[in-house]
């Protein structure tokens, strides 16, 4: 979001509208990666100056969708108690919440590169806890700890 909206909080209706552009423009950008700020703004039901109030440009909207995809990521993993639930117990959980955000937001965790600090900051936790969960998961005995996951995707 514009460097406004991370100074002060929406007002409710605000961070609805917000949401809405979000999730909107991951279903507009999934079906047509071309499409103009102006095409999410119809499809999501604003003017086009809402988008433009909310988001300086199509990369600062893409940067906000990564940021709000990654947190709801990193919620669903922590639903799934990667540092207290059985390993396997919570792999499953977390496997299963993950998959279920990461379908709804295709566009957004396809995308090459973070840009978002808040986006960055959330992928490295959500590899943290991976790794976390990697080791609590190492049977016993087995000849040391297991790898730790890698820190981002394949470049």
């Amino acid at each position: 979001m514009t460097e406004t909206t991370r100074e002060r909080p929406l007002r409710a209706d605000a961070e609805r509208t917000v949401r809405t552009i979000l999730e909107v423009a991951e279903r507009v950008l999934g079906d047509d990666p071309t499409a103009s700020l102006g095409q999410i703004a119809a499809a999501a039901g604003v003017a086009r100056t809402t988008v433009h109030r909310r988001f300086a440009s199509r990369e600062a909207l893409i940067d906000a969708m990564a940021a709000h995809a990654f947190r709801q990521v990193e919620e669903a993993i922590d639903i799934g108690r990667p540092e207290t639930a059985p390993p396997l117990v919570a792999l499953h959980q977390i496997t299963a919440n993950v998959i279920q955000i990461k379908s709804g937001w295709r566009y957004t965790v396809g995308q090459p590169q973070l840009r978002d600090p808040s986006a960055i900051a959330a992928h490295e936790r959500i590899f943290a806890k991976g790794n976390l969960l990697m080791q609590r998961g190492a049977p016993a005995g087995a000849g040391g700890a297991p790898a730790p996951l890698g820190g981002g995707p394949p470049g």
